[in-house]
């Protein structure tokens, strides 16, 4: 495969690149028959916004490379379509304005939010931010948060001392500051249906990466969980929005999460599941064509090879498709090259698990169920995807690259 060939590939194949709605190369997987993901994501979201006369708010979450940003993608398509709500849709970057790493605060939330939608609401109406937001920084100026000369575009929500201003704000006198946000959506709700809109729907993406260190992943998590379940839903903001939250969150009973699993690749009884191997095939065509993807892997090899690296990347599209450019980085795929990536990606699951750990991951391969770990181990296992979510049934996988390291019993 020449030079020129190989970076094409390699560009089509951007673990990292979420695809817009169009892009020739999305699959829609849930309507492959076989039912690999376990029902229709988008479809489920989008009706309990379409169906409901109240602001609904929705919470999902999916294990990261799963591509839950490129379905939140489809779903602001079509509620902005005519039929299916006519919505106005605002994307919002959760780190443009907080700090991943470190535990959650809902004050930076809400402003983040507001500064955002605002920003993008003013471009549409062809209003001046300054004037878009006057009355609520006339407001603000009134407490000690000073923003004078300061209007709300990104910088604005990631700014130290207003972000300290207003969680101090929000500490003393939460029901205000919301109420006063509030009413500001209300006044954009009546200014978008003038535009011919039928209300505002916000996607708030990437708070499902919101993870912290090993020092402080428990802090994180569990702020994670007081924001979302105790207060987001206190707010009764008159927009629809649906919030991102970290897959941790998902094994914690205080809150309802929509799930986007992994392509199921492995049976109930063990071996490989030809529907979830042939709809990785169709996804790693779409961006590699049929011949030059036989050629990359080798024409006489190419069918094994491909399974193996679909079942150690355990269905998941990011790391399927990392394991391809890895390939392509090689100038000669035979067999020594090929163990060699597989061995390096295996290596970099081994290197981050306890003992601990896999003692207890010992038994969910065998149970398929998290119910006999603690629910930290089973929340760090989700979170760093040492398991892996599968539906329908909402079982659960131990990552291949960990089986040869689980423990025989006893031990």
């Amino acid at each position: 495969m020449d030079t020129a060939t190989r970076k094409r590939l390699f560009n089509l194949c951007n673990p990292n690149e979420p695809l817009e709605p169009g892009d020739a190369r999305y699959v829609d997987v849930d309507s492959i028959p076989g039912d690999v993901r376990g029902g229709h994501f988008v479809e489920r979201l989008a009706h309990r916004i379409e169906l409901s006369d109240a602001p609904v708010t929705s919470f999902v979450t999916a294990q990261r490379g799963t591509g839950l940003t490129t379905e939140l993608r489809r779903l602001g398509q079509r509620l902005g379509m005519k039929g299916h709500g006519n919505h106005f849709v605002v994307f919002v970057e959760a780190a443009d304005f907080i700090e991943l790493s470190s535990p959650l605060h809902a004050a930076d939330l809400l402003l983040g939010i507001w500064a955002n939608t605002e920003q993008v609401l003013a471009s549409t109406l062809g209003k001046p931010i300054s004037q878009h937001m006057s009355r609520f920084l006339w407001w603000l100026n009134q407490t000690d948060v000073q923003v004078k000369g300061v209007y709300p575009e990104i910088a604005f929500a990631r700014n130290a001392s207003i972000k300290d201003g207003m969680r101090r704000r929000f500490a003393s006198d939460r029901g205000r500051v919301i109420d006063e946000i509030r009413n500001e959506l209300y006044v954009r709700q009546d200014e978008l249906k003038t535009a011919g809109y039928d209300g505002l729907v916000v996607i708030v993406d990437g708070l499902n990466g919101l993870q912290g260190f090993t020092t402080n992943a428990r802090d994180v998590l569990d702020s994670a969980e007081r924001v979302f379940s105790a207060e987001i839903t206190r707010w009764r903001l008159p927009i629809h929005i649906v919030w991102t939250v970290p897959s941790g969150l998902m094994l914690r009973p205080s809150m309802h999460i929509d799930v986007l699993p992994s392509i199921t690749i492995e049976h109930p009884w063990g071996h490989t599941w030809e529907p979830g191997l042939a709809t990785l095939e169709r996804i790693v065509y779409a961006r590699i064509p049929p011949l030059e993807f036989i050629e990359l892997l080798g024409d006489m090899s190419w069918r094994e090879r491909f399974t193996a690296l679909v079942n150690v990347s355990c269905g998941n599209i990011r790391d399927l498709l990392r394991l391809l450019r890895e390939c392509l980085l090689v100038d000669r795929l035979d067999d020594s090259a090929f163990r060699g990536v597989y061995a390096l990606f295996a290596d970099s699951w081994r290197r981050v698990v306890t003992r601990d750990m896999l003692r207890q991951l010992r038994d969910v391969h065998s149970t398929k169920s998290l119910a006999q770990m603690d629910l930290v181990s089973a929340e760090d296992a989700v979170a760093w995807r040492f398991v892996v979510r599968n539906e329908p049934g909402g079982t659960y996988e131990v990552h291949p690259a960990l089986h040869e390291m689980l423990p025989s019993r006893g031990k």
